[in-house]
């Protein structure tokens, strides 16, 4: 399978990832987090079930954000072969939920959006798109349920939803049916790629937070959190247990700086107090000489 674009953190999570243990988060912060979070952890199931899944020839997009006269929509992932077109809207859901037919609420009555509208969404303008480019082939749209611990209670259970118990079959069954690739269906796969569209600024979508209230310091990249054990050479994390080079710990925690100040100028003293003092300014400064270019001399020497 030829995977033109993989699966990589949207700038939010990210931002929500550096603001998370640094500041206490207002419980709706919290949970926004946490639902970026989740989403994203079941996106990435799917994609490794996918691929091994799938081995015969096929052409895979994940996170493709599309706007088609004015209207957008972000598609979680797209799959191409050669007789069809599928389009995955992946769910992450846990718990046990209810489907009337119009609505999804889970047993306490809570509706959620409905992922089917989603998926709709997505259909809608990935087709007018193909009817402006007159590319004929068949659409199939599908919400794929991931986390195991989900339950759906419906008379009537939809087509389109593919609970977690039917979804090894469900790729089992299309690998089995695919049909090897036309060149046709790669050129379709890279003009999906050429559409894209960069992410709308993330910083308006973070809670508001000063940069006395955040805590400093470094962090691991592999569990985001500060219980780690710093040496000359090396980051060991005593939660994860990941081991990971100095470096790397000293980048992820400029990364963050970056993030949260895109319009802050890089300074060794600034990134030195931002990582709480428990990086030496000599290695920070190596780092920054290493991956990023110079600008400025003497005291308005900066980093970009």
């Amino acid at each position: 399978m030829n995977v033109i674009k993989e699966r990589e953190k949207s700038s939010l999570l990210r931002g929500m990832e550096a603001l998370h243990n640094r500041v206490e988060l207002l419980p709706k912060d919290d949970s926004y987090y946490s639902s970026l979070k989740s989403g994203y952890e079941g996106e990435k199931i799917f994609d490794r079930k996918i691929m091994d899944a799938i081995n015969n020839e096929a052409v895979y997009i994940s996170d493709l954000l599309l706007n088609i006269n004015g209207k957008s929509a972000q598609i979680d992932a797209i799959l191409i072969t050669a007789s069809c077109l599928y389009v995955f809207e992946v769910k992450n859901y846990y718990g046990e939920y209810k489907f009337s037919g119009v609505e999804f609420a889970n047993l306490n009555g809570y509706v959620i959006v409905s992922p089917l509208d989603q998926l709709n969404r997505s259909l809608t303008i990935l087709t007018q798109l193909l009817k402006q480019w007159n590319v004929q082939i068949p659409v199939d749209g599908k919400v794929v349920c991931i986390n195991p611990s989900f339950t759906l209670f419906t008379k009537d259970p939809p087509e389109n939803i593919i609970l977690p118990t039917q979804l090894d079959t469900f790729l089992k069954k299309m690998n089995s049916q695919s049909k090897p690739m036309t060149s046709s269906s790669r050129i379709l796969g890279k003009r999906l790629l050429t559409m894209n569209q960069q992410e709308v600024p993330f910083q308006k979508q973070l809670p508001p937070y000063e940069y006395v209230q955040l805590r400093k310091g470094v962090k691991c990249p592999q569990c985001n959190n500060f219980n780690v054990v710093l040496t000359q050479r090396s980051c060991r994390c005593l939660t994860c247990k990941k081991q990971i080079a100095i470096q790397l710990a000293i980048l992820y925690a400029i990364d963050e700086y970056k993030l949260l100040y895109p319009r802050k100028k890089m300074t060794t003293r600034d990134l030195f107090y931002w990582m709480g003092g428990e990086v030496s300014k000599y290695k920070i400064s190596n780092t920054l000489e290493t991956h990023y270019k110079k600008v400025g001399r003497s005291k308005d020497r900066h980093y970009e």
